[in-house]
């Protein structure tokens, strides 16, 4: 009777064993086809200055606004030095030099300016942290997400001679 239930118990622990075998041997396969995803809080101080062949006004994201506030229009519209609308003309992933942060590089056309005066050029481009490179993405909460062809309107603060979009992805809206 012993043996009997010796065996039953070996089975067991051996199913047990060859199961769980088969549980890594997936999960391992599985890693190697699924992107690869970090995901991080935004921190303005790692975002880099842009250069260009051409001279074009950086608009880096901008958060540290309570949840409140930020989802009010009249508090976005009456903090924000700028208005502008524009059509998105090029969205690029890029890494920093350490290839430690992915950052989104996304160029607008300006269009109409609602609120400030006019730039001495009628484009600028806009650096959010995230996007995905060589397959490995990198998404940040409450950043503002451009597509190629889409108008938006974002607004804009003036802060030691940065321009800022103001409370992140609430900063920017789509528009006909």
């Amino acid at each position: 009777m012993n043996n009997k239930w010796l065996k039953i118990a070996l089975l067991a622990v051996l199913g047990l064993v060859l199961a769980g075998g088969l549980v890594f041997a997936g999960v391992e396969i599985g890693k190697k086809q699924v992107q690869t995803k970090l995901s991080l809080f935004p921190t303005p101080t790692i975002i880099p200055t842009i250069t260009s062949d051409q001279p074009t006004l950086t608009v880096k994201q901008y958060g540290g606004m309570l949840m409140a506030e930020c989802k009010d229009r009249n508090y976005i519209s009456d903090t924000a030095d700028y208005i502008i609308e524009g059509a998105v003309r090029k969205v690029e992933n890029k890494w920093n030099k350490e290839k430690t942060v992915i950052f989104t590089y996304s160029d607008l056309v300006i269009e109409n300016i609602l609120k400030g005066l006019p730039f001495a050029e009628n484009k600028l481009q806009i650096v959010t942290p995230g996007g995905c490179v060589e397959g490995i993405c990198m998404e940040v909460e409450n950043q503002p997400i451009s597509h190629m062809g889409k108008r938006v309107r974002i607004y804009v603060k003036e802060t030691d001679e940065e321009f800022l979009i103001v409370c992140g992805e609430f900063g920017v809206e789509e528009i006909q």
